[in-house]
């Protein structure tokens, strides 16, 4: 169904709305055949399959009575895909080899590795979002980016050691630095943009998440030490109380918290003059998370039947003969390949359910939660800007840091 583009009742004059209109069909049918192609391939096809998705989302989505256009190809991201896999790949053969000679202390090894991986996300982030920038375009406008994506890896690497420092109090001053830094070098045309979001802000709409998460680990944290100190004292069961109860919260805090995270990130915006608004009313993640997390029990426990009943069907025949000759049999090899699609099957899944919620649904809640100001303010931008390279989306890519 097409939304209507006509400002809301209530918003400023010139308010603008942003939405989203895509049909779900359309967007099943990409994802059902890029899926299926991608198996195929051995995932090659996956390049190819997200540039439809993106075309899909960004030709449906509207600002005023005009469209997104993303102009990326499929072939791009599979060469920055194949460079990124010849930048890390001496990492990988590095800690292979170090890990053979020095095989007592191979965990340890393990932490340089993850170190050098966590450097290359970050810096995958910046330049993968620099890519999409620069494929995007608007009233046949291209958006850029300038800044370097060292020197955001550095900044979200120094962030990220004060988060963990104070116990994640600083995670609002983190993500406003960050996005000072990204919005600062992105630019539609000539119109530079800007973060004007303040972090205690942020901190001050979700103090109260933040209090129930600690208060939580602090109760834990006391059962423990009583359990230790008594260990028929009753606080194992408070410990358990503690896990359940915030285990079943937790996806309504985590909604709580994404919504009082976008609500500030849209405020927050700057093109220029043009204003972003959020309408809280319209941001719901709750039922997004709700049925996410439904689908992947569901797949879970289908695979999970089906698990069983081969391996039934295995130690049947196993019993019936021996385990050399069922392996070796028509039986044995219908079992094993049955027992391969499965886990296929599961693996396909898992990765459209992923993606139905977490890019179409939160893409849709998000469009039709916004409202942009000021629009007039970019009728006479001046074209600027040259495409980027896909290495940051093929590092991204390779280490699952890329949100679409």
């Amino acid at each position: 169904m097409t939304h209507s583009l006509l400002p809301a009742e209530g918003a400023p004059p010139e308010a603008k709305i942003l939405t989203y209109s895509g049909a779900s069909n359309d967007f099943f049918r990409i994802l059902w055949r890029g899926s299926i192609l991608s198996l195929v391939t051995f995932g090659i096809y996956r390049f190819w399959m997200m540039t439809e998705l993106r075309r899909h989302l960004w030709m449906n989505t509207g600002i005023g009575q005009d469209r997104l256009e993303y102009t990326g190809r499929g072939i791009e991201l599979f060469f920055g895909f194949l460079f990124a896999i010849a930048i890390l790949a001496p990492f990988y053969v590095l800690y292979f080899v170090t890990s053979i000679e020095a095989a007592r202390h191979a965990a340890f090894l393990g932490v340089p590795l993850v170190v050098v991986l966590f450097l290359f996300g970050q810096f995958a982030i910046y330049r993968a979002r620099r890519y999409r920038l620069t494929r995007t375009t608007w009233r046949g406008i291209r958006f850029w980016m300038s800044g370097s994506g060292a020197r955001y890896m550095l900044l979200s690497v120094g962030w990220s050691l004060l988060v963990i420092g104070t116990v994640g109090l600083l995670l609002p001053w983190r993500e406003a630095a960050l996005e000072r830094y990204k919005m600062s070098n992105t630019l539609y045309g000539d119109l530079r943009g800007s973060f004007v979001g303040r972090a205690r802000d942020f901190f001050k709409r979700g103090v109260w998440i933040w209090s129930l998460y600690f208060g939580s680990a602090a109760l834990f944290v006391l059962a423990s030490i009583f359990e230790k100190a008594a260990p028929q004292g009753g606080a194992g069961s408070l410990i358990g109380l503690d896990f359940f109860v915030m285990g079943v919260a937790s996806p309504f805090l985590y909604a709580a918290y994404r919504k009082t995270e976008m609500t500030w990130w849209i405020e927050g915006l700057r093109l220029g003059e043009v204003r972003f608004r959020a309408d809280p009313d319209r941001i719901s993640f709750v039922g997004l998370y709700w049925r996410m997390i439904g689908s992947l029990l569901l797949a879970i426990a289908v695979f999970a039947l089906f698990v069983t009943a081969d391996a039934a069907d295995y130690r049947q025949g196993v019993r019936a003969t021996s385990p050399a000759m069922f392996l070796h049999s028509a039986a044995g090899m219908v079992s094993i390949t049955l027992a391969i699609l499965g886990y296929v099957a599961f693996i396909l899944a898992i990765g459209m359910i992923n993606r139905w919620f977490m890019q179409r649904g939160l893409w849709k809640i998000v469009a039709n939660a916004t409202r942009v100001e000021n629009l007039g303010a970019a009728d006479h931008v001046k074209a600027m800007g040259q495409p980027s390279n896909a290495l940051g989306e093929g590092l991204a890519s390779l280490l699952d840091v890329s949100g679409f």
